[in-house]
């Protein structure tokens, strides 16, 4: 099995080039998933088909076996290879759990600066919450007056009256 060593600063940096790819669950198809699950049959790790690492893509179909075609009639919907879809669910769980694991480690190994960080979040939470409430409040306050001011009866309204003539 091959040994990955990445840290998480390097996770956290921001991609130099955006590629354009079919994104699954947030990453590319053929720029990350597919490269990853090769490099997995190749190191013995998992066995996935050829046709469907060639073609992850595979056409959707209807109940009653005609092509799906997507609300604007434009183009045919496709779907994650069989093989594929599961493999790669099972990585982003793994994924999900692993970074779960390292903020607990973190937490355990360093509780005081945990605490403090945790702490100055909270507080620094509390004051932008305020402000946002504060702004969220003269909105409705602005909002009830506005209304107030066009439902208010107009003082100066002339009463039009009106000389019955017989018919």
């Amino acid at each position: 099995m091959a040994k990955m060593l990445i840290s998480i600063e390097q996770l956290l940096k921001p991609p130099k080039t955006i590629i354009k790819d079919r994104n699954v669950k947030g990453f590319p198809l053929h720029g990350l998933w597919i490269p990853v699950l090769k490099a997995a049959v190749v190191n013995g790790e998992a066995h996935f088909s050829q046709s469907a690492l060639g073609a992850p893509l595979r056409d959707k179909y209807n109940k009653d076996g005609t092509l799906k075609i997507n609300d604007k009639g434009e183009r045919v919907k496709v779907v994650e290879q069989d093989e594929i879809a599961p493999a790669i669910k099972g990585i982003m769980d793994n994924f999900g759990f692993a970074l779960g694991q390292h903020a607990l480690a973190t937490q355990k190994a360093h509780p005081v600066e945990w605490k403090a960080l945790e702490e100055g979040c909270q507080k620094a939470g509390d004051k932008v919450r305020e402000h946002e409430e504060n702004l969220f409040a003269s909105y409705l306050l602005s909002l009830e007056q506005t209304r107030q001011a066009d439902a208010a009866p107009n003082v100066e309204a002339k009463i039009e009256t009106r000389e019955l003539v017989p018919a």
